[in-house]
């Protein structure tokens, strides 16, 4: 996960520490131990003071990214497989192995469970004025819930494996998802139709970005590549290898 002015990422690992590392410079800078098993998911908050982080130890950890101190924020019940920090600030989202997506008050410390999926939760996103949660399930299910209630807004059927990555549009307007059948998929927020899916990758698609301003969208995937798709065809424009 990356630092909102994008000088820094931050990386989990299965030797359990997290590793920052400075853009500019390529290169490591610090190393984050607390974990005592694999570190699977980060997010860091809207204005980079905080980077949050869960893995095989069935804790939500919260670190100050400036001194690099850490407290354990909450147990869970399972291993801890994606997170996702609402725009506000005011709360955490928390996919679990046990299929359970839960909200997690970062004041109170309130747990409330907003859905369970029969199978376990890899991918997790707030909608860009926060009153939408999006999860994504190891069977293919993709839902979409209102933050404030849970209430079931749609299910969004097309992802014939898991769904391993979420990204909405900066405007709101389309949510793209990536998964393990290798293809990114593009919803439209106001009918909730599959819009286009996005084909090119060859092996299970990881992650998908969107620019700032919404007309470039990333993907990455098990294959060593990164694809850019931009315009409204969506067309792939350049394929990179990211090595292996």
């Amino acid at each position: 996960v990356g630092s909102p002015d994008g000088r820094t990422l931050f990386s989990g690992s299965a030797d359990h520490t997290i590793r920052v590392w400075d853009v500019q410079q390529g290169a490591a800078v610090r190393v984050l131990e607390g974990h005592t098993q694999s570190v699977n998911a980060l997010a860091i908050s809207p204005d980079g003071a905080r980077l949050f982080s869960g893995g095989e130890d069935d804790v939500v950890r919260a670190w100050d990214t400036k001194t690099g101190e850490s407290t354990v924020l909450r147990p869970m019940p399972d291993a801890v497989n994606a997170l996702a920090v609402s725009p506000d600030s005011k709360q955490l989202l928390i996919g679990c192995e046990d299929g359970s997506a839960s909200l997690l008050d970062l004041d109170s410390s309130e747990l409330r469970l907003i859905t369970r999926h029969q199978r376990p939760v890899y991918a997790l996103v707030f909608s860009p004025d926060g009153s939408l949660v999006v999860s994504g399930a190891w069977d293919g299910t993709l839902e979409v819930r209102r933050r404030d209630t849970g209430e079931l807004v749609a299910p969004l059927k097309g992802h014939t494996g898991s769904v391993l990555g979420l990204a909405f549009a900066p405007s709101g307007k389309l949510l793209a998802s990536a998964g393990r059948d290798t293809t990114v998929r593009i919803w439209s927020t106001s009918t909730w139709d599959e819009r286009q899916v996005l084909l090119g990758n060859t092996q299970k698609t990881y992650a998908v970005s969107w620019s700032s301003d919404g007309d470039v969208l990333a993907s990455a995937s098990a294959d060593g590549t990164s694809r850019v798709w931009t315009g409204p065809s969506q067309l792939p424009l350049m394929s990179a290898s990211l090595g292996r």
